[in-house]
């Protein structure tokens, strides 16, 4: 079990819904990508099946579960029928119809206590598995409840939104994003770390997915501000956009030119200028859909 850091509002608030003993049938967990809910359904639903965590002097304000409950090594296991998980399938773009019935079928046949079915990338789901789910939350289970992990709660259907509690939570902070990559990425160094806080925007799921060819990056910036020179950028933009990491070059740039602006204070407005300048070109790069290789290229020109 992975530790759940930050979220401490949220987590305070579905342990107050838990305690309450008047708990809804769904949830939902809406915010952006890469900040923590599947984290927080999944400890939700050991706290539910498993209750509070033994031995505590005052009533715990997180979601602590009880690690000696029988059904605990399931839920960790992944084979406890009574916690069951729907997500989106490999090279999918929505969750299926079929999937939702599979799952939905299976509460059937376990126990007559206390279900979760918690549901990442819900709103992935395609019209019919919506209508699928829906019926369901017209007439659940005793017992059973569902938690949808939601990145754009617009894509959600209003029917299912109404049956449900919804929750939206926030990203994390950045003393957050970096307590969790300095346990996730022991071997980055503390620099590496600040640019992927500074890039990361409170979603340590992007952070992550940086680092699938962050490293790679990280050394051809380092290796660029050690020998600056005009050839070195034309040939850093071009060996990026080979790699499609052109976007990601950009983002580090600017993330290393924000940490010069705070650490050279004699050269501080320097820095904030360029920062200033590369960043309009990172917007409208968005906005205009340039060339990520171009305005690297420049990017990186403006600096020497």
């Amino acid at each position: 079990m992975k530790p759940l850091v930050g979220h401490l509002e949220t987590q305070k608030n579905l342990n107050a819904l838990l305690e309450s003993g008047n708990m809804p049938h769904a949830l939902i967990l809406s915010g952006a990508k890469g900040i923590g809910k599947r984290l927080i359904a999944e400890q939700f639903g050991r706290r539910l099946l498993c209750g509070p965590e033994e031995g505590a002097m005052f009533a715990p304000e997180g979601l602590s579960c009880n690690e000696s409950h029988e059904l605990y090594p399931q839920i960790e296991a992944s084979a406890c029928p009574d916690f069951l998980m729907v997500e989106l399938e490999e090279k999918k773009k929505s969750i299926s119809v079929e999937q939702i019935r599979t799952t939905l079928s299976k509460l059937s046949l376990s126990s007559d206590g206390k279900r979760i079915v918690i549901i990442d990338d819900a709103d992935t789901m395609n019209k019919n598995a919506a209508n699928a789910l829906l019926k369901t939350l017209e007439e659940p289970g005793e017992g059973v409840h569902i938690v949808l992990i939601v990145h754009n709660i617009s894509k959600i259907l209003p029917t299912i939104i109404s049956r449900c509690r919804h929750f939206r939570v926030s990203t994390l902070k950045e003393n957050e994003v970096e307590e969790i990559l300095k346990t996730e990425l022991p071997e980055l160094s503390a620099i590496q770390i600040d640019e992927l806080v500074e890039i990361s925007k409170g979603s340590v799921g992007d952070a992550m997915r940086l680092m699938e060819n962050g490293t790679l990056v990280f050394e051809l910036i380092d290796g660029f501000f050690k020998n600056p020179s005009k050839l070195n950028a034309i040939q850093l933009a071009e060996q990026l956009q080979v790699k499609k990491l052109a976007p990601l070059g950009v983002e580090l740039l600017l993330s290393r030119i924000a940490l010069k602006a705070k650490d050279d204070t004699e050269n501080a407005y320097k820095w904030a200028s360029l920062y200033s300048k590369i960043n309009k070109k990172r917007s409208d790069m968005d906005i205009f859909n340039l060339s990520p290789q171009l305005v690297l290229e420049t990017a990186l020109m403006d600096v020497i």
